[in-house]
């Protein structure tokens, strides 16, 4: 990811880790409580910094998450934003057996639809 990222041209790049991601996300939702469609807002704000976003270790675990992640990626997604994302779990694998996973399933097929997926092993090995 770091060569990936440090190779892009331009300024409109933006790295986050995951977890940070979604901090500023529900940092963002408190801010914004009482607006209408708070995740196109955010979607919003994010197209004003970066047409290209970063994530390292994308997973999710917490069921708060993964309720906001399908309408999120869409919104990204709708506004032209490229994601680029590690992880050790495939899209399809992502919140298994979590709470309410079916509401979770937008995001996949989210990211299915507008990302090209790639298993990046090192083959170590191991």
């Amino acid at each position: 990811m770091d060569l990936f990222y440090h190779s892009l041209p331009g300024e409109r790049k933006l790295r986050l880790h995951f977890h940070r991601f979604m901090l500023r996300v529900h940092e963002e939702l408190t801010a914004l409580q009482g607006q209408i469609d708070p995740l196109d807002i955010i979607a919003d704000r994010f197209k004003t910094e970066t047409d290209v976003l970063c994530f390292d270790e994308f997973f999710v675990t917490d069921i708060t998450d993964a309720m906001l992640l399908g309408g999120l990626m869409k919104a990204l997604f709708a506004r032209g934003i490229t994601l680029v994302a590690t992880s050790n779990i495939p899209p399809d694998e992502l919140y298994r057996n979590g709470l309410q996973r079916a509401r979770f399933l937008p995001a996949i097929d989210a990211i299915k639809q507008h990302c090209d997926i790639m298993n990046v092993d090192a083959g170590c090995g191991r």
